[in-house]
């Protein structure tokens, strides 16, 4: 990876889709627990930002959206909101030239079949 030391954020997409959301969260959250115990990603675990509810990855419903006072559409999701927390909070706490940031998005749906 050339950005070997990037933070990095897993984001699962399409939480809107899920038939069974909390069900569906879990278990996405199981097989990751399961992947990143793996001794071979010690690296790669450290640099996980995570959500403040301690899962591995921020769910984000893609298609709740909300008008702002300026009457513009945006995502009311307030895993967005957590989102740009987390990246302005992992810019603004690092000491050297940023490097990169990596942002791994996946399908909650994918992750579960």
């Amino acid at each position: 990876m050339h950005a070997s030391k990037a933070p990095l954020l897993l984001v699962g997409t399409h939480k809107d889709e899920l038939e069974d959301e909390s069900d569906a969260l879990e278990e996405a959250q199981r097989i990751l627990t399961d992947l990143l115990n793996y001794k071979a990603f010690v690296k790669i675990v450290k640099r996980i930002q995570r959500p403040s509810n301690g899962k591995w990855f921020f769910a984000v419903d893609n298609k709740s959206r909300e008008t702002t006072a300026e009457g513009k559409e945006r995502a009311s999701d307030l895993s967005v909101d957590e989102i740009r927390s987390t990246l302005e909070r992992v810019v603004n706490n690092d000491k050297r030239e940023v490097e990169g940031l990596f942002v791994y998005t996946f399908q909650i749906l994918m992750c579960i079949a």
